[in-house]
């Protein structure tokens, strides 16, 4: 249970300076946020994975929702949120793989303590956490 974003990486030789506009050299959107990534890796290895998150009621949810079950991930307890977006993490690599990230945590704000229910861990082995 956890974070679920869209992540962008955006590749470039430089980081820009104020006020200027660089090319990159590749891009990347998809699904991320450490608790989904965790269940995506789990249900690879062919272990029965759940995740329980919030998104926005957007454009991006869908999508990030459909990432997941086309992984074998069990989608059921994500919760869907009207008055946040999804959550979004713009990441720039530069040459030599260092990372800057900007993140907006919009939704997943939206998880709360009532959210975990005995439905929501019952039967589970395991029950990773990762917030942030």
């Amino acid at each position: 249970m956890g974070h679920l974003n869209l992540d962008i990486y955006v590749k470039a030789d430089t980081i820009p300076r104020p006020d200027e506009s660089i090319d990159a050299y590749e891009t990347y959107m998809g699904g991320g946020g450490s608790a989904a990534n965790f269940s995506v890796a789990v249900a690879r290895l062919g272990l029965g994975s759940r995740f329980l998150g919030s998104v926005g009621n957007d454009q991006f949810s869908d999508m990030l929702i459909k990432e997941l079950e086309s992984e074998g991930v069990d989608v059921r307890f994500i919760k869907k949120v009207s008055h946040e977006r999804t959550g979004m993490v713009i990441v720039i690599v530069g040459l030599d793989g260092s990372r800057r990230m900007i993140r907006y945590p919009g939704a997943n704000l939206g998880l709360t303590p009532d959210d975990i229910t005995k439905e929501v861990i019952d039967g589970s082995s395991h029950v990773h956490v990762a917030l942030g």
